[in-house]
C-alpha cells in the first residue's frame, strides 16, 4: 500500500486522532463517502470524508487517546445506539445509519 491510497489515509488519521497504530487494526474496508459542507475562519468549504469500518483488537480499545487538537472525545457505541448519538455532522450520522442497517446483527 502507498502512502497516497485512501486505506493509508484511513490508518494514518486513526494514528493521529486516536493514537491507534496499524498493527492494532485489521479489515480496514471504504464503505461510502458524501459531501458535507463546512465552515473554517468564516469561509463555507465543501469537504468530502471517506468512512470506513475496521476492527480493533478488544484489549486495544482500551488504549485510545483522543488528541486534543484532532478532537474532544472517543467512545463506543452499540449500533442501536447510532440513531440518539449527536454526531458533529449530520452526514456522519446517515452514512453510519446507513451502514448499520444494511447489516445483520
Amino acid at each position: 500500500m502507498t502512502d497516497k491510497s485512501i486505506e493509508a489515509a484511513a490508518y494514518r488519521e486513526l494514528h493521529e486522532e486516536l493514537g491507534i497504530k496499524q498493527r492494532m487494526i485489521t479489515q480496514v474496508t471504504y464503505f461510502g463517502s458524501g459531501i458535507q459542507p463546512y465552515e473554517w475562519q468564516g469561509t463555507e468549504l465543501l469537504t468530502a470524508p471517506c468512512y470506513f469500518t475496521c476492527h480493533i483488537t478488544t484489549k486495544d480499545r482500551a488504549r485510545l487517546v483522543v488528541d486534543p487538537k484532532e478532537g474532544s472525545q472517543v467512545r463506543w457505541v452499540s449500533r442501536a445506539d447510532v440513531p440518539t448519538v449527536d454526531f458533529a455532522f449530520d452526514l456522519d450520522k446517515e452514512m453510519l445509519t446507513s451502514y448499520f442497517s444494511n447489516k445483520t446483527p
